[in-house]
């Protein structure tokens, strides 16, 4: 989080409105994430190192295929599930057309179906 800060300090990208600046804010954030991730050798994060709720065993096998998932997909489940923003805002945050955002929201369902399937039958 602080590198994006200090991006954004050192880069003074000229922003429209508050809206244009938390899009500009969370793609920068999600590169960076991907970067370290990529460099730790895991496109994943631990449920050890995410933030500790309180979770149901279910919760925690949904959120572990979500964290699975290849980082296009599972960025855009993330927005549309756990933020709640619809698919035209996710398409404006992540600057990417609404036709890809609901294509990568389908393709990402199909996968988790299959994760979780997976994690039952075993």
């Amino acid at each position: 989080m602080q590198e994006t800060f200090l991006r954004l300090l050192t880069a003074r990208p000229d922003f429209r409105d508050s809206q244009h600046e938390k899009a500009w804010l969370i793609r920068v954030t999600l590169r960076r994430a991907s970067d370290i991730c990529r460099k730790a050798g895991h496109g994943t994060i631990s449920l050890e190192e995410a933030p500790q709720m309180a979770l149901t065993e279910r919760d925690t096998q949904i959120l572990s295929a979500v964290q699975a998932l290849p980082e296009k997909c599972g960025a855009v489940i993330h927005f549309y599930y756990y933020e709640g923003y619809s698919i035209k805002e996710v398409a404006h945050l992540m600057g990417l057309p609404t036709p890809t955002v609901g294509t990568r929201l389908a393709r990402g369902r199909a996968r988790l179906r299959e994760l979780l399937k997976e994690d039952t039958n075993e």
